[in-house]
């Protein structure tokens, strides 16, 4: 899981909407942007879901927010 963990977040600081995103940013490519980060937040949990046992609740995948910090 460590592994899946580090690749989440290295892709999560290149492709991240706040990174990428600005003012002058067009709609399109806005667009683009956030659904590619989207593809890779869901990859991330459906491998964590994966990794967690059946019925186990307590552990969640963490948000994207808190590894940008």
């Amino acid at each position: 899981m460590k592994a899946i963990k580090a690749a989440y977040l290295r892709l999560a600081k290149i492709y991240h909407p706040d990174a990428l995103v600005t003012k002058s940013t067009p709609e399109d490519v806005t667009k683009s942007i956030n659904a590619d980060f989207s593809s890779i937040r869901a990859a991330y949990e459906e491998l964590w879901m994966l990794a967690v046992p059946e019925g186990d609740d307590v552990l969640e995948p963490e948000p994207a927010a808190a590894f940008l910090g």
